[in-house]
């Protein structure tokens, strides 16, 4: 996501992509519920790249069950969700209608960053830690 392909598509990304409430999927409220905690209990679950070409900033969180990936810079790219329970397909969760389900990704994402900043503040990174697995790499406030 932080490169992605000129092309476009349901493929764009490697694997499909599905547009459903997260409501409508246990998975995904579950991991919308759990990676602010992820985020405090391992800090290392945490993944912070910048595209070569394009710039922007993506953010990687893998939990027990689930990963999230989203734009922290710019803001404004999808959010997906990878669920074990459902292999091969990411699911978008920023598009639903409904606002209460808009403003849950919202918060999720919100947390997510604060978290990671709390974790950068109490965790310096060690000096042989890659540059891109840094979390104090980019300033998120």
């Amino acid at each position: 996501m932080a490169d992605p392909p000129s092309w476009t598509g349901p493929d764009r990304f490697g694997w499909s992509v599905l547009e459903v409430p997260a409501a409508r999927l246990d998975g995904a409220v579950r991991a919308l519920r759990e990676a602010t905690v992820t985020v405090l209990r391992d800090p290392r679950s945490v993944l912070i790249t910048s595209g070569k070409r394009s710039g922007a900033v993506v953010l990687r969180l893998h939990g027990d069950s689930f990963s999230v990936v989203f734009h922290v810079s710019p803001g404004d790219g999808p959010v997906l969700l990878v669920l074990d329970e459902l292999p091969g397909y990411a699911v978008r969760v920023d598009t639903a209608p409904d606002p209460k389900a808009v403003m849950r990704v919202m918060t999720m994402k919100f947390e997510v960053l604060r978290a990671v900043e709390m974790a950068q503040r109490s965790r310096p990174a060690a000096a042989d830690t890659p540059v891109s697995h840094r979390l104090g790499l980019y300033k998120l406030t």
